[in-house]
């Protein structure tokens, strides 16, 4: 998989990612991820009380506790960027960065530390893919 993004990010394509253990998948890919992805490393969020993320003139809600409604996000992470990359989106209390991108000649990148289905009002995910594919594309 990681030959596959590697190899279509070379010949221009973007590239969207996003998940809860997105950093634990990954740990072991650092130079995919400084190289590729723009990522100099990730940090767990074990706080469930850190449950929104702001940015993009949006605060959005995540669901971290077991409920009957929505997927969990039971694992969150601070996304570090690497040389020119930049957070787009922060949690709320930490500040800390909730996602990275980066836009380079041949392509550019969008990480998210956190699923994005995740995201509680559908109106805050309409808007947020709508900024994130406009600075993909």
């Amino acid at each position: 998989m990681i030959n596959l993004i590697t190899q279509y990010c070379r010949q221009g394509g973007n590239i969207l990612m996003s998940g809860a253990f997105l950093g634990e998948m990954l740990r072991a890919k650092s130079q995919f991820n400084a190289d590729i992805l723009k990522l100099n490393h990730f940090r767990k969020i074990t706080d469930k009380t850190i449950d929104q993320i702001h940015g993009l003139g949006r605060t959005v809600t995540i669901p971290r506790y077991p409920n009957e409604k929505f997927y969990t996000v039971s694992s969150t992470e601070v996304l570090y960027p690497a040389a020119q990359a930049f957070p787009v989106l922060a949690y709320t209390g930490t500040n800390e960065s909730a996602t990275v991108a980066w836009k380079g000649e041949r392509y550019r990148t969008f990480v998210l530390g956190f699923p994005f289905e995740a995201i509680l009002s559908d109106s805050d995910r309409a808007n947020i893919m709508a900024s994130i594919l406009a600075f993909l594309f």
